[in-house]
């Protein structure tokens, strides 16, 4: 497989609250309204980890770690602030909400139906960085995953 670029990539937030679940799929998300967030900036991690579960072997004077369940790492993004765009509205009125809500991903590589990744979470952060003084002002969110990550292959 070749390299792919994050260019042209696009985020989306649903409309509406969405229970989380560990078993969701491609249809799970039919009937969702999304609102791209515009401006995107920069993309957080999509994949899984596990919570590390440590114990000590007296006899073996060592440490032994296992995994544990899955911890989705937090998904941190920067988009440049534009108090007009209805996706950004739409991410911080979540946060304000503390409700779980759909998320879209789409992959900017170059096919009809792009690359997707879909998943519920919760908006822990929604806040306005400004930087120094040739920056440009930032939307920066923290999206905390509560749900599997949905992948929908291109075609």
């Amino acid at each position: 497989m070749a390299l792919q670029s994050v260019a042209g990539s696009r985020f989306y937030i649903g409309s509406a609250p969405m229970e989380p679940a560990s078993n969701l799929n491609a249809a799970s998300f039919s009937g969702v309204t999304w609102s791209e967030v515009g401006k995107w900036n920069t993309a957080g991690p999509l994949g899984e980890e596990s919570s590390a579960i440590t114990y000590d072997l007296i006899g073996d004077d060592i440490q032994q770690t296992v995994a544990g369940t899955e911890t989705p790492p937090a998904i941190d993004q920067t988009f440049g602030l534009d108090y007009g765009d209805p996706g950004q509205v739409a991410i911080v009125a979540a946060r304000k909400s503390k409700a779980n809500y759909p998320f879209k991903v789409t992959f900017g590589d170059g096919t009809t139906t792009p690359t997707t990744r879909l998943f519920v979470g919760i908006v822990l952060t929604a806040r306005e960085e400004m930087g120094q003084s040739n920056s440009v002002k930032q939307l920066v969110t923290s999206i905390r995953r509560n749900s599997n990550l949905v992948r929908v292959a291109a075609t």
